[in-house]
């Protein structure tokens, strides 16, 4: 997929930072820049990798000399901790996809960019029929944006409906995680206190056809 400027790719599963290949340099320089402030950079790698990543790049940097990544989105085996606080609700045989995270350049937030990496992390785990999608957040852009995902593949009758389950966790990620934390007021999150590192648990159900 591909527009006047900007590339979507997928590098499919991603375990270690070489295998970001070409790309490896910007999408560390894209990771620090968002959540350096709060974690060793070995932790910033660990949120980096996952059973699929998917880019956006700009095509105006595309060269051999260098490539820009503008924003990045991963799918990772969710954390057993969190599992744990919803273990009543899954069968513990079931498959369960995590969304690890999104981050984006702010000159290029408000492009349609996270909404485009969030349709291929749903064609990998429609294709799939993982029914439980989990992912941890103090952002609720990343709650209205799969919010908006889900109603979409649901008006185009990929599946029947969804449900959503949130809970939250006090002080799980130890201190504030973006250093542009947005306005929270009036949201489903807006009992956090992210500067405490307050998060909060998404837990999206995915109900398929029968047949699926």
């Amino acid at each position: 997929m591909v527009s006047d400027r900007f590339a979507f790719r997928s590098l499919g599963a991603v375990a270690s930072l070489d295998d970001f290949g070409r790309y490896a340099d910007s999408a560390f320089a894209l990771g620090r820049s968002t959540f350096g402030h709060a974690e060793s950079e070995e932790e910033t790698v660990r949120h980096m990798i996952g059973d699929y990543v998917a880019l956006a790049t700009d095509l105006r940097s595309d060269t051999v000399a260098g490539i820009t990544i503008l924003s990045m989105s991963t799918v990772a085996e969710p954390p057993q901790a969190q599992l744990r606080r919803h273990d009543h609700h899954i069968d513990p045989d079931a498959a369960v996809a995590h969304l690890q995270g999104t981050v984006t350049d702010p000159d290029a937030r408000g492009l349609g960019l996270y909404r485009e990496l969030n349709r291929f992390r749903f064609e990998q785990i429609l294709d799939r029929s993982i029914r439980f999608v989990t992912t941890t957040t103090q952002n609720p852009k990343v709650e209205r944006g799969v919010r908006s995902i889900l109603e979409e593949l649901v008006a185009r009758d990929r599946i029947v409906s969804w449900t959503l389950e949130t809970e939250v966790l006090p002080g799980f990620y130890g201190q504030l995680l973006a250093t542009d934390q947005p306005d929270i007021a009036g949201t489903p999150l807006e009992d956090l206190d992210p500067n405490a590192g307050d998060a909060c648990s998404l837990l999206f159900c995915l109900h398929y056809k029968p047949d699926a």
